[in-house]
């Protein structure tokens, strides 16, 4: 994918502005739930990897969803990172402030 960026000049006062953050990325889900050995074996992965799923990965989330109390966590570099910089905000007193 390529991502085009325009900008024209245009007379703002930056005084005006508290600050921007921007973030752009590529989203990811994580699906996190506690399972046995036996499952990671089964599906040839290693404790606390990661992995690019192949096509013998893919029965993995439904067992997940069906046999275990899987969670769904919204992630990625770029999300993530936006989080940290919201609890920095939050953390420096900025309670209204949002990433």
């Amino acid at each position: 994918r390529s991502f085009f960026f325009f900008f024209s000049k245009i007379n703002v006062n930056m005084s005006d502005f508290k600050g921007l953050l921007m973030g752009m990325g590529n989203p990811l889900l994580d699906i996190s739930a506690d399972v046995g050995q036996d499952i990671l074996d089964k599906y040839g992965v290693k404790l606390d990897d990661a992995v690019l799923a192949e096509e013998k990965h893919l029965p993995i989330y439904q067992e997940l969803i069906d046999n275990y109390n899987a969670g769904f966590i919204a992630g990625g570099a770029t999300q993530n990172s936006i989080r940290v910089a919201q609890w920095m905000l939050k953390a420096s007193g900025k309670d209204n402030e949002t990433a």
